[in-house]
């Protein structure tokens, strides 16, 4: 008994089809994924690498079996039950998704499966509806909102007068079990009997807030000494508006620096609730991570993901920074740290920040450096000088070596 004939207008519609379906099957590898998820992509997992090639070829085979048989009712089936199972199986699993995740499933309310804790702005507000902590993390590590710098340590002296001001992030401030006096600022005093040291530098900033807090409180002191800490993850949260609070942030308009956030709303709760994630589908967020992750050498902190946003930004804030300095005749000195585990190997941030710090002329700590040098002779090496994961901060030792460092290059007459 011969198959059934397909009408003239049916064929064209599944030579059509099939034909669309070769192209997505060509569209759909892992050079045109990766284009799509971050410009520099290339990816590199084994296992994601294997499934968006099985998935091209699968839609590829299907395509040229339906533009070949399309003159028999198979076809017709082929093509019904690929279109029902990408339809059902997308529209089912998001639907899953957003059931697991409304009903509690700590498997599924994992922020960082969704987006990068680095420079993803719906990471942190999704932390900030599903982990009850994080809700309350500033003000527990003892910080207070700030409309203008989005939060700050409580009790920052202001003194006037001549002084040497430390700004940057936590590595410049130094965290537990650390003892104040023995941090950066207090060592650094020690060293600097001429001047006080005024510790400007707050917990997660970014290079953007520290630049902002530099750029308006250096006005409050006489020619001031200024030290610009920059540990090298903070280029990453110069283009965050959100790290578990709102934050101000910089973007780079016509060539300029443009400040964006302030003023910020007394209470986060306010901000978020008027700044909801801008996930569209659980399931595309997780799959495009994936993507992203696969795009690293091993290592999340070295994807390529915004990478060239990053350092077009953190060239402009450390440029606006040196020509602030200079502006107001203000001596200042870049100091550059490290997470204790990104010193076992050259990333970008550090090849960057070199780079761009000396093409600036400007005068560079790099703590690296140091603490490398000391560790060469160390019993216990790079471990010596740092509190262990996941603190991962100089400890009391490393930053003595900083400090005496430092206060060689800063030494003011008074």
């Amino acid at each position: 008994m011969s198959s059934p004939k397909v009408s003239g207008g049916r064929e064209r519609f599944l030579l059509g089809a099939g034909i669309v379906l070769i192209l997505l099957g060509l569209l759909t590898n892992e050079i045109f994924l990766a284009r799509m998820v971050a410009e520099e992509g290339t990816l590199r997992s084994g296992v994601v690498l294997n499934a968006v090639r099985a998935v091209s070829l699968m839609l590829i085979a299907a395509g040229v079996a339906i533009s070949v048989l399309r003159r028999r009712e198979i076809a017709v089936n082929l093509l019904l039950a690929l279109v029902s199972a990408l339809v059902f199986g997308l529209l089912g699993g998001e639907l899953l998704l957003r059931a697991a995740i409304a009903l509690g499933a700590e498997s599924v309310r994992d922020p960082r499966l969704y987006g990068g804790w680095l420079d993803d702005d719906d990471q942190w507000k999704l932390r900030y509806r599903w982990q009850e902590k994080t809700r309350s993390a500033l003000a527990e590590s003892g910080f207070e909102h700030h409309p203008r710098y989005g939060w700050v340590a409580t009790g920052t002296p202001a003194t006037g007068g001549r002084a040497v001001l430390l700004y940057g992030d936590s590595f410049a401030h130094g965290v537990e079990p650390t003892p104040e006096p023995m941090r950066l600022a207090g060592q650094l005093d020690s060293n600097l009997p001429e001047l006080p040291v005024i510790d400007y530098a707050v917990s997660g900033y970014g290079v953007g807030q520290t630049y902002l807090r530099f750029r308006e409180t250096h006005g409050d002191y006489d020619r001031p000494t200024i030290v610009f800490g920059v540990m090298t993850l903070d280029l990453d949260r110069s283009i965050l508006t959100v790290r578990d609070a709102p934050k101000p942030y910089f973007t780079v308009e016509d060539g300029e620096l443009v400040l964006a956030g302030p003023p910020l709303p007394a209470q986060p709760e306010i901000w978020h609730r008027e700044h909801p994630p801008e996930l569209w589908s659980y399931l595309a967020a997780f799959v495009k991570r994936r993507l992203r992750l696969a795009m690293g050498p091993g290592a999340e902190t070295e994807i390529p993901y915004r990478r060239a946003e990053k350092m077009r930004l953190n060239r402009a804030i450390l440029g606006a920074a040196v020509a602030e300095a200079e502006e107001h005749d203000l001596p200042l000195v870049f100091v550059v740290f490290y997470p204790l585990w990104q010193l076992e190997s050259e990333g970008w941030r550090e090849v960057f920040l070199r780079e761009e710090l000396e093409r600036l002329g400007a005068r560079v700590l790099d703590t690296g450096t140091v603490l490398r040098t000391a560790a060469a002779s160390s019993p216990g090496g790079l471990d010596d000088f740092y509190h262990p994961a996941p603190n991962n901060h100089p400890n009391e030792a490393g930053y003595r070596l900083v400090a005496e460092a430092l206060a060689e290059m800063l030494y003011v007459k008074p």
